[in-house]
């Protein structure tokens, strides 16, 4: 909430608008904001007349959405290669899901990450008159809010129970709304016995040291106080937590249902089932989370884990490591050798777990 940009588009448009044809051939890049067409901001009838006009069915194009493509049956015969981070049906590439500036993580050996002021992320030494300070990104400014403490932000505390494991067990977290949501209400009842539950509104916050100014939105803090944090999918097969958890080094246990596993750089080492995390079906939950505070796993596989993430978060699962693997994948002319990057078949139909 309270999110504006930049999003997927955004840094796709940014850094390659100015990149020479020959990086593309044989196919045309397509610069369009699909969420400002999608929510109106942008005029759907003037995009697709344009396309109508001068785009050809015997040309091959490509572009990058953070969500569905939705182009109307006028333009079906166009051949577009999508690569989304929505699930939409029609992509031929999967790419990381949406990029929030997130509060620093924590290193692989436990400790506090903070990134410099010239990496990802900076705070503004003053508030902006709304009250608000930003986290500028390459003159976006006033996009992405962290609301001050004061204004209209609740303070509140973390469970001690993220504190208070027994037999050094890890801890599995899950932050999120359970009402109105069967699959989630579901996950509850079967892994409550060992899974920390917690809901917080979208700007209270908690304290978290790494940060400038001691806090933090409480969601990010609890997730990046637990050891391992759920990912269930939604109405989409992506995960929203998912992305979040490896962008802040955390290590998460992606949850799907009977649409299957729609993950980015599948069969490569940046796949999460190559030591980032955990892939279930929600049937499989209960069994895992057993596991995961069993002897068979502890702290040293947490650092293990954490250690992975951090190997691949800024080159695969930032915005300019997504940028930089499109990049890669144009150069190599579509092959595998260069980038992560891959193609994937159609996700299929089928109705969403809720």
């Amino acid at each position: 909430q309270n999110y504006f940009g930049p999003r997927l588009e955004d840094h796709w448009t940014y850094h390659m608008v100015g990149a020479p044809g020959s990086l593309f051939f044989p196919v045309v890049p397509i610069f369009v904001n699909w969420v400002e067409v999608k929510w109106g901001n942008v005029s759907k009838w003037n995009l697709f007349h344009t396309m109508k006009k001068y785009f050809l069915p015997q040309v091959l194009y490509f572009t990058v959405t953070s969500e569905l493509l939705g182009l109307p049956d006028q333009l079906r015969h166009l051949h577009i290669i999508t690569a989304s981070s929505k699930g939409d049906r029609s992509a031929s590439i999967i790419l990381p899901h949406l990029f929030y500036y997130q509060s620093p993580g924590f290193t692989a050996d436990g400790g506090r990450l903070i990134w410099k002021q010239g990496g990802l992320l900076r705070q503004e030494t003053s508030p902006t008159p709304k009250g608000w300070h930003t986290w500028p990104f390459h003159g976006y400014r006033g996009h992405t809010h962290m609301p001050i403490y004061g204004n209209t932000s609740k303070i509140k505390a973390l469970p001690r129970s993220l504190h208070e494991t027994q037999d050094g067990r890890v801890t599995i977290a899950f932050v999120g709304d359970l009402a109105g949501r069967p699959c989630r209400l579901n996950m509850h009842q079967a892994v409550k016995h060992n899974v920390i539950f917690a809901k917080y509104g979208p700007r209270d916050l908690c304290s978290d040291p790494s940060v400038p100014g001691g806090l933090a939105l409480c969601w990010r803090s609890f997730m990046l106080q637990a050891d391992i944090n759920l990912a269930p999918i939604g109405t989409h097969p992506v995960s929203y937590r998912l992305f979040e958890a490896l962008q802040q080094g955390s290590i998460p246990v992606h949850v799907y249902d009977q649409r299957g596993v729609f993950l980015p750089y599948a069969g490569t080492d940046a796949d999460i089932h190559n030591g980032l995390g955990f892939v279930v079906p929600f049937a499989g939950l209960r069994n895992l989370t057993d596991w995961l505070q069993s002897d068979a796993f502890g702290p040293k596989d947490v650092i293990r884990m954490r250690q992975k993430i951090l190997k691949y978060r800024d080159t695969h699962f930032t915005a300019q490591g997504v940028v930089l693997q499109l990049k890669k994948f144009f150069e190599s002319g579509g092959l595998d050798k260069k980038s992560d990057i891959r193609c994937c078949v159609a996700i299929p139909e089928g109705p969403p777990c809720g």
